[in-house]
C-alpha cells in the first residue's frame, strides 16, 4: 500500500513547478519574426513571477500524532482511577519535492506560435513553453512511530506549456497626450509532459516502476492545467500594469505595437 504514494509526490512536485520566482531572463525566444520574438520575450516578463526555474517544498514534514504509551493507576481499592499516558509519535507520510529547469539558457525556450485578431482592439496570442526539467521526491512513512519506508524517486521530463490569451488595446491619454494602454490577459492554460523518464526507484521493484511513471504523468496533467495556473498567471500580470501605458513616442518602439501591427 505505501509504494502507491510515490507518484504523487514526484507529480505534484513537477506540478509545483507552474507556482513563483523568476526564469524570463533565461528564455531562449524561438519566434522567426523578430518583432514577434520581441513580444513574446515582452509577454513572459509580465509572467516570470508566476513560472520558477527551481522549486523546493516539504509536506507534512514532521507530522505527528498521539497515542498511548502506557497506564498509571491513581487511589486504592474502590476508589482506583486508571489513566492512559500518552506522547506525540512521528505519524503519516512525510514528503519532501525539488523540481528544476535543467540548463535553463540552453533548455528553456518560448515561442510565439499564434497572434491574430479575435475581435475590435482585441488580438489573441498562444505562447508555448518549452523546457526539461529534473525531479526529485522523497516519502517517508510513519505509523504510531514506527519507520515503515522511505521512498525515493529521480526522473526528468520535457514539459510543453502552451498559455492562451488576448491582448487589448485602448486609446488613453499620457501626462495630458495621446497614448496607448494594453490590457493582456490569460484566458487557457494546457500542459503536455513528453519523454517521461524514471532515473531511480529506491525501495521499489518491478511494477511498480510503471506505476511511477504513469502517475506521474496523469497526476501532473490533472493537477497544472487549467484555472488555477491561469489565475496565477494573471495575478502576475496585474502586478506589473504600470508597465503597461505609453505615451505615443514610447508606444512606436514598443515591442507590443506588433500586436496593433
Amino acid at each position: 500500500m505505501f509504494p502507491r504514494l510515490a507518484p504523487a509526490a514526484v507529480a505534484f512536485a513537477l506540478a509545483a513547478l507552474l507556482a513563483s520566482s523568476s526564469w524570463a531572463e533565461s528564455i531562449v525566444a524561438t519566434s522567426i519574426d523578430p518583432s514577434r520574438q520581441k513580444l513574446a520575450a515582452s509577454i513572459s516578463q509580465l509572467l516570470e513571477d508566476a513560472i520558477p526555474v527551481n522549486y523546493d517544498k516539504r509536506q507534512d514534514w514532521d507530522a505527528q500524532t498521539e497515542m498511548v504509551v502506557g497506564l498509571r493507576t491513581e487511589g486504592h481499592g474502590f476508589h482506583t482511577e486508571i489513566h492512559r499516558r500518552k506522547k506525540m509519535v512521528d505519524h503519516g507520510v512525510w514528503k519532501h519535492y525539488r523540481v528544476r529547469v535543467v540548463e535553463p539558457e540552453r533548455n528553456l525556450s518560448l515561442q510565439l506560435t499564434r497572434l491574430e485578431p479575435i475581435a475590435p482592439g482585441r488580438i489573441g496570442f498562444t505562447l508555448r513553453l518549452d523546457a526539461k526539467l529534473d525531479a526529485w521526491a522523497r516519502a517517508k512513512v510513519y505509523q504510531y512511530g514506527v519507520h515503515i519506508i522511505a521512498l525515493e524517486v529521480e526522473g526528468d521530463t520535457r514539459m510543453i506549456l502552451d498559455l492562451s490569451g488576448e491582448i487589448g488595446l485602448q486609446m488613453t491619454t499620457v501626462d495630458g497626450s495621446p497614448g496607448m494602454k494594453v490590457d493582456p490577459r490569460i484566458t487557457d492554460a494546457r500542459l503536455q509532459l513528453e519523454d517521461f523518464h524514471i532515473r531511480r526507484v529506491s525501495q521499489a521493484r518491478g511494477p511498480l516502476v510503471k506505476e511511477l511513471s504513469g502517475g506521474v504523468r496523469r497526476v501532473i496533467e490533472e493537477e497544472a492545467n487549467g484555472p488555477q495556473l491561469v489565475e496565477k498567471l494573471n495575478r502576475a500580470i496585474d502586478k506589473k500594469r504600470d508597465r503597461l501605458v505609453f505615451s505615443t513616442a514610447d508606444w512606436l518602439k514598443s515591442p507590443w505595437s506588433t500586436a496593433q501591427q
